[in-house]
């Protein structure tokens, strides 16, 4: 996942808004749905080399840029979030 200030402005508009409210990662006295968060606005940001060359270090970029928000997240727990609706897609794909 590309560090780009249109994924950083995403990342701090769902910080804003507080997300949807379901208990995945704790911010502060807010609820924070990691999940959510990565399916909407990161997952659904990127693109086909993103998708391709999804890897733990993306994941690490991501759990530093939302730890830079006050949000600490498990990098694999990320990664394998991630990967999971890259799979999924890839199973809806071919039927």
């Amino acid at each position: 996942m590309k560090n780009t200030p249109e994924n950083r402005a995403a990342l701090k508009h769902f910080v804003a808004i507080g997300g949807n409210n379901m208990n995945t990662t704790n911010l502060s006295n807010q609820n924070f749905d990691l999940p959510a968060f990565l399916l909407g606005e990161i997952y659904g940001n990127m693109d086909v080399d993103d998708i391709a060359g999804w890897c733990l270090s993306a994941a690490e970029d991501i759990a530093h840029d939302l730890l830079l928000d006050g949000i600490k997240a498990d990098t694999q727990e990320i990664y394998e979030i991630i990967a999971e609706f890259i799979s999924q897609d890839a199973e809806e794909a071919q039927l």
